[in-house]
């Protein structure tokens, strides 16, 4: 009888465990935001034999800094920008699209199916402390 009980207990506790095993982190198809500098594989980077769109983008991982690539999918939101980049223009980019990876390590390609992407609005210029001491030179003279 203990064994008998024993087991149902233990075989609840292994249900409640497989029921938040859930997997953490973003969803496969999600609709994911990436920012970055647009170029043509072929014409900016020389990296491909045809043209396509790619974006990449600088990250720092250890002190390391290295620069990731997303290859764009071909579909008509990409066919209408790439347009804007095919001369060898590079453009900073905000897109949206779902993210496809194959490979692993070093190996690895990400591929975007873009849903819309556009040129990201200009940064504007910081307010610091230098700008003050200008002034001051300037009514001085």
């Amino acid at each position: 009888m203990s064994l008998l009980a024993f087991g149902l207990v233990s075989s609840t506790f292994a249900d409640d465990k497989k029921a938040s095993d859930k997997p953490k982190g973003k969803k496969k198809d999600a609709v994911r935001t990436f920012k970055g500098t647009a170029s043509c594989a072929k014409c900016a980077l020389k990296i491909s034999d045809t043209c396509q769109t790619v974006i990449q983008r600088k990250i720092t991982r250890n002190d390391k800094e290295r620069t990731l690539t997303f290859y764009v999918a071909k579909n008509e939101v990409a066919k209408k920008f790439h347009k804007t980049i095919c001369s060898g223009d590079k453009i900073e980019v905000v897109a949206k699209g779902k993210l496809k990876s194959e490979g692993k390590g070093k190996n690895v390609k990400r591929t975007v199916t873009l849903a819309s992407i556009k040129k990201a609005p200009a940064k504007k210029a910081k307010k610091g402390k230098g700008k003050g001491k200008d002034k001051k030179e300037q009514k001085d003279s």
